[in-house]
């Protein structure tokens, strides 16, 4: 009995050793021998840059009577209907990239800018110019880098709206924000 147990341990660990010498001969795959290898000669790639900063901290308008505007602060102004108010502010865009086009929009970040019950009534609309002349879609390229974008947000109140309809509601534009966000087509 004593030599079945000792030639099954001899078998098992021959077996063992064929096995890692398999595995071993197995991980080494294809054998070259000759080699060579050149850096190539392309040279770096540099990024663009996309960013926009204030040029100033921009104003807000009641322009309900377009030939009088007059400043306003929207944290004390209470709006009725018929009134118009306009933000303006200007940004300088740098904006260098071979194949670069972004869009620069307003957003406001805040939760429930127009109350439920004013959507009907109420509009938040927005402009971008260049020294007055509309950027097409809003859309800025690597042509635009340095310029000067002036941005307008209007919110109107329509006169038609009924009744008292959103009376002693607040139409949240504490959050607004100018972006300048890349696209790809």
């Amino acid at each position: 009995m004593k030599g079945d147990h000792v030639k099954k341990k001899v078998s098992k660990g021959l077996l063992a050793a064929v096995a890692a010498v398999l595995l071993l001969l197995g991980g080494l795959g294809t054998f070259a021998l000759w080699s060579d290898s050149e850096t190539t000669d392309s040279g770096d790639v540099q990024t663009g840059t996309l960013d926009l900063s204030a040029v100033n901290s921009g104003q807000w308008r009641d322009i309900s009577t377009p030939a009088s505007p007059v400043t306003i602060d929207p944290a004390t102004f209470r709006m009725v209907p018929g009134d118009v108010l306009q933000y303006t502010a200007s940004y300088r865009v740098e904006a260098v990239g071979d194949n670069l086009t972004a869009r620069i929009t307003t957003t406001n970040q805040g939760t429930n800018v127009i109350p439920a019950a004013l959507t009907n009534w109420v509009t938040v609309t927005n402009t971008a110019t260049f020294g007055g002349a509309p950027i097409p879609s809003s859309v800025i390229t690597s042509a635009d880098s340095g310029k000067t974008v002036d941005v307008t947000v209007t919110v109107t109140f329509n006169q038609a709206t009924p009744d008292q309809v959103g009376i002693n509601s607040t139409i949240n534009l504490s959050q607004l924000q100018v972006t300048l966000q890349q696209e790809r087509a």
